[in-house]
């Protein structure tokens, strides 16, 4: 439905017209444009540069007409480019030039930028005298290495190494610019073509992450060394497939290969009821734990060890003020398949639980009338963890690979606070 006005309002009218002169009197007239030298104003990039995405450089004035990129790019360049990589040059306005490269500017090389003093603008006006620039992309430069310096995570003895670059090689030139250092000695390895061998899944990764050509992966001829650290050495000199520049110092990155299977650390907030989390050096293979391999001095109370990801926690009802120690027999292996060597121990100290309050109802209001009673609880530590397992092994679905077992130690039933009198307020005054 539409409401339409019932009435008819004229439009207002006006007081009058006023005449006024343009432009306003007492300003003042507009100043003649100055003629400006023709100059290079900006220009990019300079000096050393790791990749340069492209060139460019500003004019003071106008270089071309206002037209399309079709009819400008038929003029004589402005420029000269030395060496010029594979791409195309493009004016963005009147008065700024771009190359554009087919990818990126190529590295270890350096350019040259020259405007002759030839150049004109689109009124006549000449360079006043001619204009040069410089700049240089990087040398080739290791970027990565797998495997990586993890000390819980080395290198296996037969392990292949993959490098990534930050620009294309050529694996036959650069070869010979590459040491394999290990234990004082340097070690002789063979280049392996990737397609043609099967890879561990850390070297799959890093050769994802690059254009094939600026991935290399080496394999020593002998087991690398145990427990030693091993460095990769790109020396000096080194060339790179994109430009003539050599690499100008010693780049190096290390790795540790697996030393002894034995325990780390052990960590724990120390208040009872609370676990023990347990470290090795390696990662710990999770299958391989069971309950005749950890004991615990006092015993446990309904302790559960949970193993996954690499370590394991050990839960249970520990006691306040209680130095308990841990043990770790021969059988438990890391996923290199070494199993500890002799028993292993750590004493981990359990302090004092703080004493708390607290009541099953959130809140609580009491009738006047009632006689002022309100149930509370006393406990002196937080209730233990729940045991899944009576007895022997068991896999946990929540953490993939994981081993949980028992101590084989019963724990009590129920909740470890006990029931306090009932708080009776003071009578009102």
């Amino acid at each position: 439905e539409v409401l339409l006005p019932t009435e008819r309002r004229e439009p207002p009218a006006h007081s009058g017209v006023r005449p006024s002169v343009f432009p306003p009197e007492g300003v003042a007239a507009r100043p003649s444009p100055v003629a400006e030298a023709l100059s290079v104003l900006r220009y990019a990039p300079e000096g050393e540069v790791a990749l340069s995405p492209n060139v460019s450089l500003t004019f003071s004035r106008p270089m071309v007409p206002i037209s399309s990129q079709a009819v400008v790019a038929d003029q004589n360049l402005p420029v000269e480019l030395t060496p010029q990589p594979e791409g195309e040059w493009m004016w963005l306005g009147t008065q700024t030039l771009l190359f554009q490269p087919k990818g990126r500017m190529p590295g270890a090389t350096r350019y040259t930028v020259r405007v002759p003093d030839t150049v004109e603008d689109v009124t006549g006006t000449q360079l006043e005298s001619e204009f040069v620039w410089e700049f240089e992309t990087e040398p080739l430069k290791l970027l990565e290495v797998w495997p990586g310096d993890s000390e819980r995570n080395p290198g296996r003895l037969d392990t292949p190494i993959a490098l990534g670059f930050n620009q294309a090689i050529d694996a036959a030139k650069l070869t010979p610019y590459l040491q394999l250092l290990a234990g004082g000695r340097e070690l002789e390895f063979t280049v392996l073509r990737p397609h043609l061998h099967a890879l561990p899944d850390g070297v799959r990764r890093l050769l994802e992450q690059y254009p094939d050509n600026r991935t290399l992966v080496l394999q020593p001829r002998q087991p690398l060394p145990v427990g030693t650290t091993v460095t990769v050495a790109l020396q000096t000199l080194a060339p790179s497939a994109e430009g003539p520049l050599p690499t100008t110092q010693i780049q190096r990155f290390s790795f540790g290969t697996r030393g002894e299977f034995r325990l780390g650390d052990v960590y724990c907030s120390c208040r009872p009821g609370e676990p023990f989390h347990v470290w090795f050096n390696h990662e710990l293979d999770a299958q391989s734990v069971a309950a005749d391999l950890i004991q615990v001095d006092p015993p446990l109370p309904g302790g559960v060890v949970e193993a996954g990801w690499g370590s394991m926690t050990i839960s249970g009802q520990t006691r306040a003020n209680t130095t308990y120690t841990l043990t770790f027999l021969p059988g438990l292996r890391d996923t290199f398949g070494q199993t500890l060597s002799k028993p292993q121990t750590a004493r981990v100290h359990v302090g004092e639980q703080g004493r708390f309050l607290y009541s099953p109802q959130v809140m609580e209001v009491l009738p006047p009338d009632a006689g002022g009673q309100f149930q509370i609880i006393f406990g002196q530590c937080p209730p233990g963890p729940p045991v899944g397992l009576s007895g022997g092994a068991g896999r946990l679905a929540a953490v993939p690979g994981s081993q949980r077992v028992s101590l084989g130690v019963p724990g009590r039933s129920g909740s470890h606070s006990r029931p306090g009198a009932d708080y009776r307020p003071n009578p009102a005054p």
